[in-house]
């Protein structure tokens, strides 16, 4: 499974999580085998707060996460021409 955590460790104030997930802005987490969101290090690589992997904008946008593992980026023109 691809994972990409380098510096995107989910951190922020107990009332910003009650907010995001009061508006259903948590999108994606980190779970355990029996898909419990999960702080266990084995799951939760980076130890993000909530275990939470991916949120989305208000207006349900999402940002950046797990996309990247499966949607293929168009290559920039300089780089199609080698």
């Amino acid at each position: 499974v691809p994972i990409s955590h380098g510096e995107g460790r989910f951190i922020a104030p107990e009332s910003v999580l009650r907010q995001l997930a009061d508006n259903g802005q948590i999108a994606t987490q980190y779970v355990d085998l029996e898909g419990a969101p999960s702080m266990d290090a084995a799951f939760n690589p980076n130890g993000a707060m909530w275990a939470i992997e991916g949120v989305t904008s208000p207006d349900g946008r999402g940002q950046d996460g797990p996309q990247r593992a499966h949607r293929p980026r168009p290559l920039p023109e300089r780089a199609r021409k080698l």
